[in-house]
């Protein structure tokens, strides 16, 4: 039993000079294993491995997580898992939307931001890709929850007295808030709505719909505050083209 730990421990420890002499010089231990949205199942196993070794050191020795930040105990895990939570908070704010009125943008995106922070770590994703799953996972817990209650009073105001809305809001309103990641849709129709959101809406709710519109500008990287290390398809800073080469801090 001894030796089967010791040759355990020892192929640990030599994997990533196996994998980097395996795999042309690419080292799927520590780096970027895929390029591609789906999973990898040589970077799964990586993340596999990360996770257990993670939690038997923590539980050999707890004290190791003593000077640990809640960042650092979060690094290695299972975005599967999170995954889970975010579908969990979903259909509870889907059946009931109540549970979101009174939570802040911050605390409504938390398992969002939890997961964007796990696929950060496992290295097995282009950041484009997680930024846009970020994005698609805040957009969605925000249209069923704070946005329902703008929307609804919106609608209820066409129903009486339509000509109070402006016309933006009448086209949106007959789309149904179509989901889109066009960054110029995305700021026309945020500005558009703008005023018509501040007159009609919950006074409370208009800081966080600025929050909402200027993160969704963020994620998908259409205003210069944000670069991807590893872009996608989609152009970067199409509302700020003059700034293309200029060095770009994240907010």
């Amino acid at each position: 039993m001894t030796q089967l730990i010791f040759l355990f421990t020892a192929f640990l420890l030599i994997l990533p000079i196996l994998t980097v002499n395996i795999f042309g010089g690419r080292d799927y231990w520590s780096t970027e294993c895929t390029k591609e949205r789906s999973q990898n199942d040589m970077c799964q196993m990586m993340i596999g491995l990360k996770v257990w070794r993670h939690k038997k050191n923590i539980t050999e020795q707890p004290e190791t997580s003593i000077n640990k930040t809640l960042t650092e105990l979060k690094m290695y895990c299972d975005d599967r898992f999170i995954g889970a939570k975010i579908n969990i908070q979903v259909r509870a704010i889907s059946e009931n939307p109540e549970l979101s009125r009174d939570l802040t943008l911050t605390a409504l995106k938390m398992h969002c931001d939890d997961r964007f922070v796990c696929l950060e770590n496992t290295y097995c994703y282009k950041d484009s890709y997680n930024y846009q799953l970020l994005d698609e996972c805040i957009e969605e817990v925000f249209q069923i929850g704070p946005m329902s209650f703008c929307v609804k009073k919106l609608r209820d105001i066409l129903n009486s007295e339509p000509n109070k809305l402006s016309k933006c809001v009448l086209e949106y309103l007959e789309k149904n808030a179509t989901s889109t990641t066009d960054c110029l849709v995305i700021k026309n129709t945020g500005d558009c709505l703008l005023p018509d959101v501040q007159k009609h809406c919950d006074p409370k709710f208009m800081s966080m719909y600025k929050q909402y519109i200027s993160l969704r500008l963020y994620n998908l990287a259409c205003d210069g505050r944000l670069r991807y290390r590893v872009p996608g398809d989609e152009p970067q800073n199409v509302l700020n083209p003059t700034n293309s080469t200029e060095q770009i801090e994240e907010n």
